[in-house]
């Protein structure tokens, strides 16, 4: 039996999670009344390209023979040269995409750190790894692309090509894939711990960045199918290589999944914590001398109501009292850069 009814679910499937995802992403920045960011826009194109590869997947699996056993000739040709050049067409066209998708996703995730992160300390370290992240894309790009000499070798069977070890392509690919993978998803730890929350707050905080480390698991487990089915002309490669084909379109969806998922917790706040929050953030940003911050005195009818001197014997507590991180996302009317500290303040006279 084949394997092409699975690669033609999976590259429906997690397309549409995809879908989803971004779908909530922009509902959530709609329902906020916030304007898309750089990270927002740039998850589009890698939805788009996610949706390019399940087709791709789809158009693979009818007619390049994916998931299905290679029937070879006594000389060790394909016996349906048409599938095959289907089928390599397809798998080149996969890795380009899923590389694009790969590299934009990634950058998104930094984009998004950098404008919920603002310590200068925490810019430059985004700034070097979405660097390295940006050249790991184009380079392997390229490489993947100009594997063969010439291109068309890649496909061809009828031409004369000088193609590199695919094998050894992938492995430093995936290798160096994972590794920026694992460097993005530790970046905000450091900055998670160092908010003034409880140990459990954090956590939580931290649990939603941490649900990407499937995405590091992925390629892990893309690299061991690939040495197991080992690349190579002679062998059974319409059926070894399809669980590949449809795990590159499993990380590329699980990627896009979980850059988004911080940015959805809006959607699941309550009524009352959002109706909170709002009051005590327009209140800090009203202009009058009196108001519901909790750095102004309260208004009164009465004009004799004033700020009084303080006896020399009072003493001034100042207590923070919490943090609100309640939205990773920015509020209308709030800067990005604000980290919302509520503080109370208490006198007390000694009568004595």
């Amino acid at each position: 039996m084949g394997l092409s009814a699975e690669v033609v679910v999976l590259s429906i499937v997690f397309p549409l999670l995809s879908m989803a995802a971004v779908a909530l992403r922009l509902l959530s920045r709609r329902l906020k009344k916030l304007r898309l960011q750089a990270d927002d826009y740039i998850i589009i194109p890698a939805l788009a390209l996610v949706i390019g590869m399940g087709i791709n997947g789809i158009i693979g699996a009818n007619y390049g023979d994916f998931g299905q056993h290679q029937k070879l000739a006594p000389d060790g040709s394909p016996t349906n040269v048409h599938a095959m050049v289907v089928f390599n067409e397809c798998l080149l066209a996969l890795e380009l995409m899923s590389i694009s998708a790969l590299t934009l996703i990634k950058l998104s995730v930094l984009l998004f750190y950098r404008r919920i992160f603002t310590a200068p300390a925490f810019r430059l370290p985004v700034w070097i790894v979405g660097s390295i992240v940006t050249a790991w894309g184009i380079a392997f790009f390229f490489a993947n692309l100009l594997q063969c000499t010439p291109i068309s070798g890649f496909w061809e069977y009828n031409v004369q090509r000088n193609c590199v070890n695919s094998k050894h392509l992938v492995n430093a690919y995936q290798g160096l894939n994972i590794m920026t993978d694992v460097t993005i998803l530790v970046m905000p730890w450091p900055m998670i711990w160092g908010l003034q929350l409880p140990t459990r707050r954090k956590a939580q905080v931290g649990g939603i960045f941490l649900l990407g480390a499937f995405v590091c698991a992925v390629p892990i487990i893309r690299m061991a199918f690939v040495n197991v089915a080992g690349i190579t002309r002679t062998s059974d490669v319409t059926y070894s290589l399809s669980s590949v084909f449809y795990w590159i379109i499993v990380e590329a969806s699980v990627a896009i999944v979980s850059a988004c998922l911080p940015t959805m917790r809006p959607l699941f706040q309550g009524k009352a914590r959002k109706r909170a929050v709002q009051q005590m953030r327009s209140g800090s940003n009203d202009n009058s001398p009196c108001g519901t911050s909790y750095l102004r005195r309260p208004c009164s009818n009465d004009s004799s109501t004033d700020f009084s001197k303080l006896p020399s014997d009072a003493t001034l507590e100042n207590n923070i009292v919490g943090v609100n991180t309640d939205d990773l996302e920015q509020t209308h009317g709030v800067p990005m850069s604000v980290i919302m500290v509520r503080k109370d303040f208490s006198r007390h006279v000694d009568h004595a």
